[in-house]
């Protein structure tokens, strides 16, 4: 039996290689879902298996594909453009990890220690509590330069007049010693205060508070 190999075959083959790679990936913590990288390895798969499909048509395989081509372009999009919300300084309190997140993901050191008290205190790895931005920003500078980047997710909010305490799960990768991408994960709490003006800043921060 003699099996035919067209090049709008082997367009078809390479898009499905690079869905696959994307998901491998993403199973292997090696490229967060929400990296361009990984919308744009989904768009560029599911595009060229359009082109094949063209050469010889199914009309469900193209359906599937068109779908999967304009939602990857719509994750590339979201991933490229912030939204406005994610620019602003936070009005409420559940709005200070993820726009921590923001700004440490692009490595915005000064943006991430707006987000601080003059005299926060953040626990450390080692359990060590380090008081004021300056002992803070060493230990988030030190994040920054292991290509730290995370998600957010809060758990639990409660708010008492001016002060509130968050229950937040931050999932993510950085760079280790070695310069191999290793997953984390903090379920920290975050003790965060009014100020004047509306915004809310972290008054102090136990990135490993829970267990």
């Amino acid at each position: 039996m003699t099996v035919n190999v067209t090049w709008f075959d082997l367009v078809g083959f390479v898009g499905v290689l690079l869905i696959l790679v994307a998901y491998l990936l993403l199973q292997l913590h090696k490229l967060p879902s929400s990296s361009p990288s990984y919308s744009l390895l989904n768009a560029a798969g599911a595009l060229l298996i359009i082109v094949s499909l063209i050469f010889d048509f199914n009309l469900s395989a193209f359906v599937v594909e068109a779908f999967w081509l304009l939602i990857s372009v719509l994750g590339l999009c979201r991933s490229l453009i912030p939204r406005k919300a994610s620019t602003t300084s936070c009005k409420k309190p559940e709005d200070w990890p993820r726009v921590f997140a923001q700004h440490l993901n692009a490595g915005d050191l000064d943006a991430v220690m707006a987000l601080y008290e003059p005299e926060a205190r953040f626990v450390n790895r080692s359990g060590e509590t380090l008081a004021g931005r300056d002992a803070i920003r060493k230990a988030l500078a030190g994040m920054i330069e292991a290509k730290t980047q995370f998600q957010s997710r809060v758990i639990k909010a409660v708010t008492v007049g001016e002060i509130a305490q968050l229950y937040t799960d931050f999932d993510g990768t950085k760079i280790d010693e070695s310069g191999n991408t290793v997953p984390i994960r903090n379920k920290a709490i975050e003790v965060l205060r009014r100020q004047p003006n509306g915004d809310w800043k972290l008054t102090m921060g136990d990135p490993s508070g829970r267990k």
